[in-house]
């Protein structure tokens, strides 16, 4: 499992450049361990937030446009690196199929 400090390299390789983005799609893979708490095609159209760390824990904001306005929130995604201690980011359209 990753400790703290590598928590916090992941998070500033990627927090700028996802800055902002769009959620274009939502697929999930394993069984999660926590519900989502809401219906994974809600995500889409949303943008995501700067990237921040609590813990070994990293929180994407999430946000919905209101007026071209990123403003509203809407929650946001938990994500722990588990045992692997590595995220993966595909360019749109690579995602292979669940």
């Amino acid at each position: 499992m990753p400790e703290l400090p590598e928590v916090e390299v992941t998070r500033r390789s990627f927090a700028e450049r996802i800055d902002g983005a769009r959620v274009l799609g939502v697929r999930q893979g394993a069984p999660l361990r926590w519900p989502l708490g809401c219906l994974p095609d809600s995500l889409i159209g949303c943008t995501v937030g700067l990237a921040t760390r609590r813990g070994k824990y990293l929180w994407l904001p999430l946000l919905r446009e209101q007026g071209g306005a990123r403003a509203d929130p809407a929650g946001g995604l938990l994500l722990h690196l588990g045992m692997s201690g590595s995220l993966a980011f595909t360019a749109t359209g690579d995602l292979a199929p669940a």
